[in-house]
Parts: structure tokens; sequence; C-alpha cells
């Protein structure tokens, strides 16, 4: 393609096109040309007005194509009188991560954001100087094909990527963002330099496609095709054995694959979403003239279903695991006929960043069973369908938003559904058929109660498990056209801004990563491999890994943990399936990966950094100022070290990846404050520690980036009341300068902090914490949303202070300090070998695990303790013999008499670490099965000391912080109040503030 760009064009800006030229290797053929004689595929102005209008608009006529781009657009003015653009300068704003990142969002991907998602970012404002200024279309007339993206908002009235068609030829104007004089300082270059390509490939055969419409939102009758539904009501729904019974008001949440529905206990309904679009809002119904509300006795949350009792009805709530539907169904209990009221309304509102003009123009049509909405594009269509005819319907329009009032005499049952579809063929057969739906779901929930299967005398935890369990299997959502992968979090939507966001239930980089590492746990490795190629699917062309794609389209990059943790997500999948085939036919996306995150390293001083590449875990407040942070370099070394191991597996030259590894973690060092012995959270762009003490080394202690001998004041802090409550753990210090209980990023408890934390403490076997941290997560699953884990609370009161009551990374931090930290489970598939770490507290003697994952196999741990035996037994269900290292942890004042395994005395090793004395012995070979007996002396130790908070109370404050073995006694130094039954023989209690040991 030969581009003939006009000679007007200043030296920098020629600099900077040249060296985009040389990127597409003579695809694209840039000539500078004076007249519009010559023979070019497109012709280019940019930034000048001085050439001779007459002449342009009978060469575009005649055929041409013309591109103008930043001042040239005021030629529009004179090629097409009647239009209008407006002038603007442009004000940098700057995130917390130092940028003012720009760009342009499509309508419905048109093929200038080919390979970009439908939109993207191409330039940081925050990069040039104060003179920015932009173009803004102001007509009615043009194809309008970009408006404004900024960080997490599209602006549609600003209008900056426009065409026209002009008789055989066409124009297209760009007027904002295209500054060459930097493009090579630009760190959007990649993604500029697509969409330029994309500019001139689609002027040389300018197609019809999707542009942003004019005008404004309105409704309008109609009739278009609507299936021939038809209802199939069992008699009775079916569950497995896992209940709540609640007589309160709180919120229910029921997600599937495609839908989600959020409601209250007493059977109001907040909202349905099928992705992408709220087709529900708000749903009351009134039985004989009164609310339901007030005639609801009990409700029970099941996985499958939500049932509403009253003294003569249940009403039931379900969505689908798999399709685009969620139903209501109410049962009465005796033969009279019931007046139902049933009152709604219709947002019809799609997920964020798109405002609530995005569908334009919307299509009702009311048949009589069945109302059906659709958006003018026939790309979402939503269908309200009744069992039964109502007897009287009234709807209105207003504020954006259809409601319904239906009215239904209703002898015996009745059934509401709520269909969906987006650009998919909907399974008519089986969409409203309950019986198929409620024995999914059934069979569904029963396999994922099979995966890492627990059965122990601490029923507490058994119970928790099964209920996390259910939680982690409830994020994997298919959107057609995007793919299939797992959102960070379930909750109703807000007013204003927040009406197109559920919660966070769209998909997140880092959210799912972590998620990820749990999932592993479980054995759930479809999920992960959906997910990771999701995140490949939606990889930059720079190679880093998106922090949001809502289920609506949209794709930002704005964290800078999200690659690393992808990095560490797919050496983790290889690992623990011995999937070398995907390993192998992905290898390029990770090393696009890994090549992006080694040059955010951009002082070459061996940190990965954060300025202007976003966000680490805190995404701003007083902490969030970091140039780069321990926790994402902690990431970083760790993924590099796995992804390493898996490079030297399949035979890579891997010895650029190793020298970047050495560099890191010597810089790592950087972060070491001898003087407060703390990790800091980071380093300011000259290298001084930013000064908050904060959890967040936790996660350095949790992937063994951190050394031993470093850990013990911090973990020593954060088991204190500094850190803990009694139902988790907060980021910073309760005396922190900056504590705020409700801050999110600076005092509020996060189920995922305890849970890192936990881990932190088993990998440094402070295995009494690390259960008492884990336990604290686990029992919020009985208050607030029933069955499921918080994503914040607050952090001097028991209460919920985030967006999500229902978060994935709150309900695996359960599961995965459970399986990697007391179980101390590792498998690595590719070296045939599996380390246990056996940490289990003296509260629990009997403990059995099934089905631990190991590639298509499984490993099962049966522990028993009787008075001073201990009892191992593994076992293995696997074609091949498995290289087997285990250690076993008994209480510090415990002797070993003997070791035996499978029968036979055996040597072992014995010592001391953190809370426990650990005994290993020599690597086995596990073949069918392995018996480990180990005969003790004095089994005196300390059992967990829980503190279960009431819901809004506050923190008790019982902690133990420290253990120091004195001969034959043991000291623990502790915090608030112990209670003397978890204190065994030998032991005695120092409080911390009247301890002087070192």
């Amino acid at each position: 393609m030969v581009v003939g760009l006009y000679k007007k064009v200043s030296k920098e800006c020629l600099e900077g096109i040249g060296i985009w030229e040389k990127e597409w290797k003579g695809s694209i053929k840039l000539e500078i040309v004076d007249t519009l004689g010559r023979d070019v595929d497109v012709l280019w102005i940019h930034n000048t007005t001085k050439i001779a209008i007459d002449d342009l608009k009978d060469w575009v006529e005649k055929g041409g194509k013309l591109l103008l781009t930043m001042k040239a657009v005021e030629l529009i003015e004179h090629l097409k009188s009647e239009e209008k653009i407006s002038k603007e300068k442009e004000k940098v704003s700057l995130d917390s991560m130092k940028r003012d990142i720009r760009g342009f969002q499509s309508y419905d991907n048109h093929p200038i954001f080919k390979d970009l998602h439908g939109g993207t970012y191409i330039v940081s404002l925050d990069a040039l100087d104060d003179k920015a200024y932009s173009y803004v279309y102001l007509g009615q007339d043009a194809e309008v094909i970009g408006v404004d993206k900024r960080y997490i908002s599209i602006l549609p009235e600003r209008k900056l990527v426009w065409g026209y068609r002009l008789k055989k030829g066409y124009i297209l104007c760009i007027g904002a963002y295209i500054f060459w004089e930097k493009y090579h300082e630009n760190p959007w270059k990649d993604y500029f330099s697509i969409f330029f390509r994309n500019v001139f490939e689609y002027l040389k055969n300018p197609v019809e496609a999707p542009v942003w419409p004019h005008g404004k939102f309105m409704f309008e009758r109609g009739k278009f095709p609507c299936p021939d539904f038809e209802f199939h009501i069992p008699n009775t729904l079916s569950s497995c054995d896992l209940k709540i019974s609640s007589t309160k008001n709180d919120e229910f949440i029921l997600p599937g694959e495609r839908a989600v529905v959020i409601g209250r206990e007493k059977g109001r309904i907040e909202e349905v979403w099928i992705h992408p679009v709220k087709v529900l809002k708000e749903m009351k119904m009134r039985i004989d003239g009164a609310r339901t509300e007030k005639l609801v006795k009990e409700t029970i949350i099941r996985p499958e279903y939500v049932e509403i009792l009253g003294d003569n009805f249940r009403y039931y709530v379900m969505t689908s695991l798999r399709d685009p539907a969620v139903y209501f169904h109410i049962d009465f209990l005796d033969d009279d006929v019931h007046l139902l009221d049933i009152d709604f309304s219709i947002p019809f509102r799609i997920m964020w960043p798109f405002d609530e003009n995005y569908l334009h123009r919307v299509l009702i049509d009311t048949r009589e069973n069945v109302v059906s909405v659709m958006d003018w594009k026939e790309r979402y269509q939503a269908f309200y369908i009744f069992s039964e005819k109502p007897v009287e319907r009234k709807m209105v329009t207003r504020d954006k938003k259809i409601y319904l009032h239906l009215r239904f005499p209703v002898k015996n049952s009745i059934t509401l559904a709520v269909v969906g579809k987006m650009r998919e063929d909907l399974a008519v057969d089986r969409i409203l058929d309950l019986e198929y739906q409620n024995k999914a779901l059934k069979r569904f929930f029963e396999d994922v109660l099979k995966r890492v299967d627990v059965k122990t005398d601490d029923k507490i935890l058994e119970e928790s498990l099964k209920w996390a369990k259910i939680g982690l299997s409830r994020f994997l959502v298919r959107t057609p056209g995007l793919g299939k992968g797992l959102v960070a979090g379930y909750g109703k939507s807000l007013s204003g801004w927040f009406e197109g966001r559920p919660g966070y239930a769209w998909y997140f980089g880092r959210d799912s990563e972590w998620v990820s590492l749990a999932l592993l746990d479980l054995g759930d490795f479809q999920a992960v491999k959906d997910n990771l190629l999701l995140l490949m699917k939606y990889q930059g062309p720079d190679g880093k890994i998106y922090h949001e794609l809502t289920t609506s389209g949209s794709v930002h990059y704005d964290a800078s943990d999200s690659t690393p943790l992808f990095i560490l997500t797919f050496a983790r999948y290889v690992k623990y399936t011995g999937d070398v085939n995907f390993a192998k036919r992905y290898w390029n996306s990770l090393m696009k990966a890994i090549e992006y995150v080694s040059s955010t390293d951009k002082n070459d001083d061996g940190l990965v950094e954060n300025e202007r590449v976003g966000h680490g875990w805190i995404e701003g407040g007083k902490i969030g100022v970091s140039h780069t942070t321990s926790y994402t370099n902690a990431i970083w070394i760790k993924a590099l070290e796995e992804i390493i191991e898996v490079g030297n597996f399949l035979g890579k030259d891997m010895r650029k990846q190793r020298e970047i590894l050495k560099r890191a973690r010597k810089a790592f060092e950087r972060f070491w404050d001898p003087e407060k012995r703390y990790y800091c959270v980071g380093l300011d762009g000259s290298g001084k520690k930013i000064p908050y003490e904060t959890v967040l080394p936790s996660v350095g202690m949790m992937l063994n980036v951190i050394p031993e001998n470093r850990r013990e004041k911090m973990l020593e802090d954060f088991a204190s009341n500094e850190f803990t409550t009694d139902w988790g753990v907060r980021l910073v210090k309760e005396s922190s300068e900056v504590f705020d209980p409700r801050g999110y990023h600076e005092g509020s408890v996060w189920p995922l902090f305890t849970g890192w934390v936990s881990l932190a403490e088993y990998e440094s076997w402070r295995s009494i914490n690390g259960y008492v941290h884990m336990m604290s997560n686990a029992l919020d699953y009985r208050n607030w949303t029933k069955g499921y884990i918080s994503e914040v609370l607050h952090g001097k009161v028991y209460k919920p202070a985030g967006i999500c009551p229902f978060q994935a990374w709150s309900q695996s931090m359960v599961v995965q300090p459970f399986v990697e930290g007391m179980l101390g489970y590792k498998p690595d598939v590719l070296k045939k070998r599996v380390n246990l770490n056996l940490r289990i507290p003296s509260n629990i003697n009997r403990l059995r695990v099934s089905s631990l994952p190991f590639s298509t196999g499984s490993v099962s741990v049966i522990y028993e303790r009787e008075g001073e035996n201990v009892l191992v037994m593994i076992l293995k269900k696997y074609d091949e013999s498995i290289t087997l290292k285990v250690s076993v942890g008994i209480p510090l004042l415990s002797e070993v008499k003997s070791v035996f395994v499978c029968g036979g005395d055996t040597e072992f090793s014995c010592y001391e670490k953190g809370d426990r004395k650990v005994v290993e012995i020599p690597e086995q070979i596990l073949k069918d099965s392995l018996t480990l007996h180990l005969r003790l002396k004095n089994f005196s130790d300390v059992k967990p000391p829980m503190c279960v908070p009431k819901p809004f109370s506050k923190s008790r404050g019982t902690r133990i912080v420290r253990f120091i073995k004195e001969g034959e006694k043991l000291k623990v130094i502790y915090e608030g109040k112990i209670p003397p039954e978890v204190i065994g023989d030998g032991i005695y209690l120092v409080k911390r503030d009247q301890d002087n040991s070192k």
C-alpha cells in the first residue's frame, strides 16, 4: 500500500513516522507528496490546512481516500461547509501511577480497531507538553467511528474519529492524540502502531461498518421473532446435602456461566444480569395484596437454588448453570386461587464503561405470555416468559427503563423465566426445562464437592471448606463473542456511574490469576486453562496482560502485577497438569509477557516498575505512590523461578531469564529495612523507601522470596492486634498514621490479605496462626451473603465495607491456605514429585483428604493421632511412581521416640521451626501407598485460640504472637485473654507488653 504524506509536516513528525514505517517492513510505503496527482492509495494530510480545497474535494469525489489528522481536520469545514468541529485544549489529569492515558473506542468493533478489541489507548497525554489539543466533531452527518477512551471511562459525547462518504471517495478524520513528535517515547507505541496500520488498511477499502449512532435514546414498540418456549416444571427440586437457613433479609446471589440474580432473603429481587446486559431490576411481589417480605418465615440457601418459605407457599429462585436464564417459581400449598401481583423494571442497560444510552434504540414486543426486548442492532435480546396468562398487564417507559405490572390468578403454581441471548442460539428444548436445569446444577456441585474431599473431626473446618469450594466454582463466566474466563466478584449495581457495574462481575487479570492458583489446588484444570486462553486472547500487542475486560467488550491494561501473575499461573498450570503441549503451543505468548515485564525496568536497576506501567497491589491513596513495589517484584521473581523450571523441561534456552532472575534477586534487597526489620511497600522515584509498614511482605514469604531469617518481626506484628482482628488482617497497622478502618487500601480487612498472611505463616511453620487466619476467612460464609465470603470488611467493626458481598479470591483464600498451607501440598508433574509438609493443629485428631490433584490422577492423605502416636497414610491414583518428600509438624515440647515407614524403622531429621518441631524423612518412592508412623513423648501443645465474631461486634483481641523454647518449657507471648483450655502442660504465658526477650 502506498500512502502519500502531504509535505507540510515537521521534521520531528517525519522522524516518528519514519520509525513507524520501518516497523511494518514494507507493507505500507510512505511517499512525501506536494500534489494530488500522484498514484497513491491514501492521501494523508497531518497538522496543516495549507492545501487547495477545490482540488482536494474533486479528487475525493472521484474515488480518492483522504486521511486528515489533528489540525488538518479543520479542512472539513471547507470540504463540507455545514459541518462543525470544536478545538479544545486538553488538560492533563494524572492517576496514581502518574499517567493520563487516552485513546479511542468504537461502537462495535470497527475495522480500524482490528487486533485492538474494539478500542485502544494510543498515548499517555502526561508525556507531552501542555500544548496538547483535540478537535471534537459536533455534527450529525458523519460516521462516528471512535469516541474518547480514558483510563476506565468512555466519553461518547467526545467524537474524535469520524468519516464521510463523498460520492466514490472517503474522508477519515482523527482529531486527537496523534503526536508523532514523541512516537519513540510513547509507552503505548505498540498500540498506536497497530491502530495506524488499521487506519490505512481501512481507507484502502472503506466498507460499511458499525459506527456510533446519532440522536437520543428511545423505546419503540414492534414485532420480532420469538422462540416457541415451553415450560417443564418438576414436582420437586433436588440439591446436594448442603444448606443454610436464615430468618434475616440479607442478600443472596446465584451466578451461572451466563447469568446472575441478586436478591434478598425475604423475596425481593434486586437485579438480573445476562451478560453483558442488566435485564431486570427491583422485582417485588404481592400475594393476595400482601408483600412477600411480610409473609416469609424462613429462607434456605442451597448451592442450586434459594427456597423462600411462607405459611402457604414456597418460592424458588434458580439460575441456569450454562444457559442464559434465571427462574422464579412459586408453589402454593393449598387449593385456593391466589392473586399474585408482580412489578419490576427492565433497564436493558449494558455493562460499563458504556453508558445507559449505548443501546440507543430498544424495541419492545408484547405477546400473551411473553414480553420481549431487543436492541436495534439485534445483538442483545431478553424474554420475560410466564407460565400463566396475566389478567392484567401495564407497561410504561420512563427514565430509560420499562416498568411492568403483571397480575395473575394462581392455583397451585406459577413460573416466571428471564431468558437472554447475545448473538447466540438458545437451547430452546432445555432452557425452560427446570428439571433438566436443576439436575445439571446438582450434578455440577456434587462433582465440585468431590474435589479435595475433606473428612475431619473439625466439623467447622469441614463445612467451611465445602462452601468455599462451592463459591470458588461460581466465577467462570462465558460471554459469546468474548470467551470464557474468571470474573472477580458479584454485587448489585449502584446509582449513577455504577449502574452498569454488578459488583466486579467482569473478567480481571490479577484476580483471576490469584484465584487460578486455588483452582489448581482443587484440580479444576479446565477452568484455569479457559482463563489462561482468555488472558492470552486479549493480551496487548506489547505482551501486557489486561487488568479488566468487561463482558461488554472493553479492555484496559492498568495493572503491573497481572502480567507477572500470568507467568506464574502459566507455570503452575503446566506443573500441576503436565500439559506440555499447552506450554509449547502458547510459549510465544508467554515469552511476550516476560519481555514486557522485563521492559518495565526502565532504569535498568533490576526492579520492575509501576510508574507509567500500572498499580501493583495498592491502586491509590497515600500508600499507592511507589515507583516500584516489593509486592510486584516478589511475584516477578517467583514467576521467573517457576517458568525457568518449565522452560528447562521443554529444552528451551533460558539463559536470558536466569540472568534477569539473578539481577532481580539482588535488587530485591533494596526493599529490606534492617532497622525496622521490614520489607518496605516500595521505593519512590529517587530510590527512597516508602515508610509504611504493611502486610504485603507476606506475599514474598508465601512465595519463599523473602529469606526465612528475616520474617520473625513481620510475622509477629501480623499476628498481633496491630494487624489482626477476629475476622481477618488489615493492610496497615491500626497505629499507622494512614489507618482508616473504612479505607479500601488504608485499614480495612480483606480476606485476600488474611489468606496471604495465613500462607506466609504456614510456609514459615507458624501453623497455629496460619490456622487462625485461615478460619477467620472460612467462617465469614455464615454471615452477610450466606454461603459466601465478602470482598472487604471494616477494620474495627465486623461488617462489610466493600463492593462485592461475594468475591472470588476471598473464597480462594480458604482453599489455598488449607491445601498449600496446612497440608503443604505441592505437586510437580513434570518431575513426578510431590512435597507434603503437614502442619496439622492439635485441635484436629483425624483428617482424611481425598483427591488432591496430580495431573490426571490424585493423591490422598490420612492423618490420625491417638494420644502420642501419629499415623499418616499417603495413597495415590496415578499410573507412574511419584517421588515423595514428607515432613510432619509436631509440638515444640514433643520428643520423637521412633519413626516407621511402611512398618520399618527409618532415619529421620528433626529441627525446630516457627511453632513446630519438624520431623522430616528421606525421600520415598510412592508406588501405591505409604504409611508413616510417629511415636512421640509429651504431646503438649497450644490449640488455636479461635475468636468467632458476631456481626457488628468489635475485635476481642486474643492473639498468640510468639513462641520461645526454654529447655523443657515453652513461653508463649500473647495479647488479650487466652482461654486456659487451649494451653497444654509445660507452657506458660507472658503478655507481649511485659516480655523482655529479644
